[in-house]
């Protein structure tokens, strides 16, 4: 019996890896974790599929603390037309798209090991690789996200 859960258990606990919100989950609201819960599994699966099309084990990250306020005025139905916390996963996408190409793929292989995405606000929209960490600060006022992912990753990759 124990054997055949144990490689269950590596599946689960790898999984959970894959996407970690860290100790700023813990500081959130029940209604707040539902939101963050539903967004981390669309996270996940994004960043399953980027790891599979670049054959890495990048992991994502979300500071979901810096998003408290966000999320509330989501839930409480406020800008729910501009508050897209999809955005997160924009890098990811895009690095998802390089590695079809294969100067792609080896750039990423090379150079991004982990994702990290937090919320900056008006005017603090911002990207960009430090060492292998490829971070996006965001901005609901400004769009065009996967433009403006690309160029960067086009110019720095």
């Amino acid at each position: 019996m124990k054997r055949s859960r144990q490689p269950r258990l590596a599946v689960m606990v790898g999984a959970a890896l894959l996407v970690s919100t860290g100790v700023a989950f813990a500081g959130l609201s029940l209604r707040q974790k539902e939101l963050v819960k539903k967004e981390d599994a669309d996270l996940t699966e994004k960043l399953a599929q980027a790891n599979k099309a670049c054959e890495t084990k990048m992991t994502a990250k979300v500071d979901w603390d810096s998003f408290k306020g966000e999320i509330d005025k989501w839930l409480d139905g406020k800008d729910k037309d501009k508050i897209n916390f999809a955005l997160c996963a924009e890098p990811i996408n895009q690095v998802r798209w390089l590695c079809e190409r294969p100067e792609g793929k080896s750039a990423v292989q090379k150079r991004i090991v982990s994702f990290s995405c937090k919320f900056g606000g008006k005017g603090k929209r911002a990207i960009g690789l430090k060492g292998s960490n490829l971070s996006l600060s965001v901005d609901w006022d400004v769009g065009l996200y996967d433009d403006y992912v690309k160029e960067y990753l086009g110019k720095t990759l």
